[in-house]
């Protein structure tokens, strides 16, 4: 090997006689190995190139049916949506075409892949052959370097020998060894490299071509392949529209028989939803009535709530009578008598006393008898409220505590209600030596009328009576009876000078009154969703009740008052009791200060 070059030295003469000279001459065997590694790039990169334009042709035919495909599906839609509007006659008409240009189609579609792919096959095939071709002629040609062509068109070497002899002399001479190769066949091989050169890249164009007009043909089969399956949709539409009228029709037919049906029935349905809702609407308002009169039975004592965002004596005072309802204070009125009330209880609260006394803090003038002067009545039960904080009370939520445990909270200063001589029912605030314990209760929602209500504690020879108290924004008595919310509330606006008396604000006159007090008085909570204050009641008890004395007494001796404190206690002499016998008196204290 010399110079990556295979093949072999040998001696070459030129010249003769004294002139001969000799040379070595490398004689090339086959190609070098930079030819050999050139060759092989080049048939590596004419095979990548065959490769890959048969990759590109797939690629290309897997793209166009993609495209295809997603075409058809938007001719099958659009086919399907218009096939509504199609007669199915029309629809299949238009299906046969499209299959049998279809079929047609696909045929040409088909011969057209096929040559195609022969073709390419073919051009594959040929670059090996062409590649051998070239590599024949150009060994030929690495043959004959350094070779001699003689006159017969051989390849050889010439050498400078003897080519006879005499007896006098040698005859030198050139000497042709041919090689065995011939301009012929060099020229031959050559002709052969090109041509088969020339048809491995005629057989490439004629694959590319070939390719080109696989595709048209598989897009011209792809477009008609849509037109037919839009064609199949159309006609299935066609159908099911054409079905579907067929059922509309029929559903019409049933339809318009039942319509009228419908309609009778529509009208009876309404004229009785109509009749239910006017039922129902007067059995609600007979129930809203119901719950109205309940406020003027006689059992129920109605009164307006105390709002809790109220200050302690912006309403310091109100009435609740039996079948008749509340008496409220005007705001003239409660702004005057809430200053005395309010320096009453300062005053009381202050005051060291060994016995009760009493301070009258205001009067509701009753009349004697119905319809004059009064929607009083004597002998009629009636509770008299004012706040709880103006007592200075514990908050809602130790009241509260106190009701759910059934204890009493303290107070110093009580009320009462006491008909004095005039016929007056006064309300009086009063101061013991030793505070008193006074019950608390809870108010229940009434859910009737929307007040809140609590019986008082039962008394012997009294009807049971309920306070109900409204809430603070309840309708008056002249408010419409509405549907919902509290029932209006049975109300009279008392105004200064009418029928409430009050003390001048200076007349705070402290009076004794009897030790053995009766105070029938409870603090009442309402529920925090009321929104209002709790109250303290202030209810009659039948020694605060008017009455006429009866009886006869007895002839007593002087010492009569000897057995008060004993048994039954010591009986009224006759001729007191002749004295007072048919008189009438607002409470048992005062017929018992007429006594002495």
């Amino acid at each position: 090997m010399h110079n990556g070059q295979m093949g072999y030295w040998e001696n070459r003469s030129s010249g003769a006689g004294n002139n001969e000279h000799t040379t070595r001459a490398f004689v090339a065997v086959g190609p070098s190995e930079a030819e050999k590694a050139a060759r092989a790039e080049k048939v590596a990169k004419e095979k990548q190139q065959a490769e890959e334009a048969a990759k590109a042709f797939a690629a290309k035919t897997a793209a166009a049916s993609a495209a295809a495909e997603k075409e058809r599906q938007n001719a099958i839609s659009a086919a399907a949506a218009a096939g509504q509007h199609q007669t199915v006659p029309d629809a299949r008409n238009n299906l046969n075409q499209a299959t049998a240009e279809a079929s047609r189609l696909k045929t040409v579609a088909d011969n057209a892949l096929n040559t195609a792919k022969n073709k390419r096959k073919e051009a594959i095939d040929a670059v090996p052959v062409a590649t051998q071709a070239e590599k024949k002629y150009q060994d030929l040609q690495q043959s004959i370097k350094g070779l001699t062509q003689n006159n017969n068109g051989q390849y050889g070497t010439q050498k400078w020998e003897v080519i006879s002899s005499n007896k006098e002399h040698d005859h030198w001479g050139y000497r042709f060894y041919p090689s065995g190769i011939t301009k012929a066949q060099v020229d031959a091989a050559q002709n052969d490299a090109v041509n088969k050169r020339n048809a491995a890249t005629s057989l490439a164009s004629q694959a590319t071509a070939a390719e080109q007009a696989s595709l048209q043909a598989s897009a011209a089969y792809n477009a008609a392949e849509t037109r037919r399956q839009a064609a199949q949709a159309a006609l299935a539409s066609a159908e099911q529209a054409a079905a579907a009228e067929r059922k509309r029709q029929e559903a019409e037919a049933a339809a318009a028989a039942a319509a009228e049906k419908k309609r009778q029935a529509d009208a009876a349905a309404k004229a009785a939803e109509e009749a239910r809702a006017i039922a129902e609407k007067a059995k609600a308002l007979q129930a809203r009535c119901t719950a109205a009169d309940k406020l003027k039975s006689s059992e129920i004592q109605a009164v307006r709530g105390i709002p809790a965002t109220a200050a302690p004596f912006a309403i310091p005072l109100t009435w609740s009578t039996a079948s008749r309802g509340g008496f409220t204070l005007s705001a003239d009125a409660a702004a005057s008598l809430g200053a005395f009330i309010s320096e009453a209880l300062a005053t009381l609260s202050v005051a060291v006393v060994a016995n009760p006394v009493a301070l009258t803090i205001a009067g509701l003038v009753l009349s004697k008898s119905v319809g004059v002067g009064s929607d009083m009545v004597p002998g009629r039960d009636i509770s008299s409220m004012m706040p709880g904080d103006a007592f200075g009370l514990p908050d809602t939520a130790a009241l509260n505590k106190a009701a759910d445990q059934k204890t009493s909270v303290s107070m110093p200063v009580r009320g009462r209600l006491v008909m004095n001589d005039s016929g007056i029912l006064d309300v009086q605030l009063v101061k013991t030596n030793t505070a008193g314990a006074v019950k608390v209760a809870r108010a229940v929602l009434d859910k009737e009328t929307g007040y809140w209500g609590y019986t008082l504690p039962a008394v012997a020879d009294v009807p049971a009576q309920t306070i109900f108290v409204s809430p603070a924004d309840a309708l008056g008595a002249n408010g419409p009876l509405t549907l919902s919310g509290p029932v209006p509330l049975p109300e009279r606006i008392l105004h200064t000078g009418d029928q409430i008396s009050a003390p001048q604000a200076t007349d705070k006159t402290v009076t004794p009154v009897a030790d053995d007090l009766d105070l029938d008085d409870i603090i009442l909570v309402l529920p925090p969703e009321s929104g209002l204050k709790p109250l303290y009641v202030m209810y009659r008890s039948p020694r605060n009740m008017p009455g006429t004395v009866s009886g006869k007494g007895q002839n007593v001796g002087n010492n009569w008052m000897g057995g008060a404190s004993t048994g039954d206690g010591a009986p009224v002499p006759s001729q007191i009791a002749d004295k007072l016998r048919g008189k009438t008196f607002g409470s048992f204290d005062s017929s018992r200060r007429a006594f002495w």
